[in-house]
């Protein structure tokens, strides 16, 4: 009768141990994904959205129509972009004052660079060596250098900035700032406010074509901002509350996710015409492109749509996270 006890208790001991050891490991990584899902065949290539409201990140095999892992993240990941000649996809935290940088090889958590303040949307420089990141929150923006992960300076912009975009030139960084109608220009050589420019109500997202012209997505009068040679030259009438932009790959149609009206604006980048417009989920936000395909984020029913641009339809739909916000693309 003892040495039942005895064994007994030795087998109570050790699930205790195995499950103070488990809550370790798990304490130890607490950011991450799963490193065997990122093992599998993509031959189309995978998309990452910011899962906003689950503080994931869900990874998408664009063949398969189907998200293959999910990558734990800090408070509301906003938006997300893969660093230039890197594998590393940074994150930006609504709801911390930090950016998250993961592996996207393995989904494995890298680190973190401390900014000061809530974030919004990320930028790099073509080399990938800088990092611009607009923080609404503090009217800022914050230059990071990528190789050593540290935040070199913040620079006070315009009232609760948010899209952030460097030109194709490299010299100067574009950022909306929503609240007072206009378009900050940084110099990223002097890494001062070199301008202003004039825009639409509530100026959400920036985007540039290969030719130097910048469009910006204007949230509350339902219009794109046309800006060439650091001047608004036209506005453009999309769907309601458009928010993210993508170029296919040819530069040829410039693809709006227009949250207010669930739905995505086709334009002639020729012309700056709307050519047709076509329903996805519901509150369309984010939206990336990659060989001939468009990939949306719908924030009302926690959805990807998947449009095939030749034909203009969409053809897949993929459940993720809560509140899916940004979204990148890798072949």
């Amino acid at each position: 009768m003892f040495t039942k006890i005895k064994l007994i208790a030795k087998c109570l001991i050790f699930i205790a141990l195995s499950l103070i050891f488990i809550a370790c490991v798990g304490k130890g990584n607490q950011f991450g994904g799963n490193p065997q899902a990122a093992q599998t065949s993509s031959p189309e290539g995978r998309a990452y959205t910011a899962d906003s409201a689950s503080n994931t990140i869900s990874v998408i095999d664009i063949a398969l129509q189907k998200r293959i892992d999910v990558i734990k993240t800090g408070a509301q990941p906003h938006h997300l972009a893969i660093r230039p000649k890197s594998n590393e996809l940074w994150v930006t935290l609504y709801g911390a004052d930090y950016v998250q940088i993961f592996d996207i090889t393995d989904h494995s958590y890298i680190g973190k660079v401390d900014v000061g303040a809530s974030s919004d949307d990320i930028s790099f420089s073509e080399d990938g060596q800088i990092a611009y990141v607009s923080l609404g929150a503090s009217n800022g923006v914050a230059i990071v250098d990528c190789s050593s992960r540290k935040l070199l300076k913040t620079i006070l912009v315009g009232k609760a900035p948010h899209g952030i975009k460097v030109n194709p030139e490299g010299k100067e960084v574009y950022v909306t700032s929503t609240e007072e109608n206009r378009v900050i220009v940084l110099s990223s050589i002097s890494k001062k406010v070199a301008k202003h420019i004039r825009v639409g109500t509530n100026p959400y997202e920036v985007l540039f074509t290969s030719d130097d012209t910048a469009v910006v997505t204007n949230l509350l009068d339902n219009t794109l901002s046309i800006i060439r040679q650091g001047k608004t030259e036209a506005l453009v009438r999309v769907g309601q509350q458009p928010s993210m932009m993508a170029l296919s790959q040819d530069g040829k149609l410039l693809l709006v996710a227009n949250a207010g009206s669930s739905d995505v604006s086709f334009i002639d980048t020729g012309s700056w015409k709307e050519i047709k417009r076509i329903p996805t989920g519901l509150r369309s936000h984010g939206i990336a492109t990659i060989d001939n395909k468009a990939l949306v984020t719908n924030m009302g029913d926690g959805s990807v749509s998947i449009i095939d641009l030749p034909s203009s339809r969409v053809i897949g739909r993929v459940q993720v996270g809560e509140q899916p916000n940004g979204i990148a693309v890798k072949q």
